[in-house]
């Protein structure tokens, strides 16, 4: 795709081709998503994770045309808003999608600036998540669960009481 401006404005949208650099056509408008994280699972794994979100959309119960679309978006390996949340379903046990603890080096040391406004910053936080997943079940959304999500403060706790 290329985008010609004409200062601050994006004059026209057009499709080139790579090799000889010619626009093709022009286009109306363009969908510019951010940048994701997501590595679709190579073929050899795609039976495991199908096989795992057919099962988590019955175990979680999730409205069967809403799971369909989710599946058929993560079949043709299609990036969409919020894509993030189905990492879990791509990746099923007994793999186990990493946080950001397991990047870090053994021997870290971790400084926790004000204990107890971080603690009350993870409790706004996971309030907010809680009630997100809360509004979007209600609303039939094919959601995992923040705790299939996020580390709960359970879970960070754990994590960070070995460190000094």
């Amino acid at each position: 795709m290329r985008l010609d401006f004409f200062g601050d404005t994006i004059e026209s949208i057009r499709v080139f081709d790579p090799v000889s650099q010619r626009s093709l056509y022009e286009l109306e408008e363009a969908v510019l998503l951010p940048a994701s994280d997501i590595l679709f699972p190579g073929h050899e794994a795609q039976e495991n994770w199908r096989t795992y979100l057919a099962t988590t959309a019955r175990e979680l119960k999730w409205d069967p045309d809403q799971a369909a679309t989710l599946f058929e978006s993560l079949d043709q390996q299609i990036r969409f808003p919020g894509i993030e949340f189905s990492l879990p379903l791509l990746y099923p046990p007994p793999e186990v999608v990493q946080t950001f603890f397991d990047y870090l080096p053994g021997d870290v040391i971790m400084v926790q600036h004000d204990p107890a406004g971080v603690q009350a910053k993870l409790e706004l936080v996971w309030e907010r998540i809680t009630t997100n997943y809360d509004e979007g079940r209600a609303k039939g959304l094919a959601l995992l669960p923040p705790e299939r999500l996020f580390l709960d403060q359970d879970a960070l706790k754990e994590t960070l009481a070995p460190e000094p």
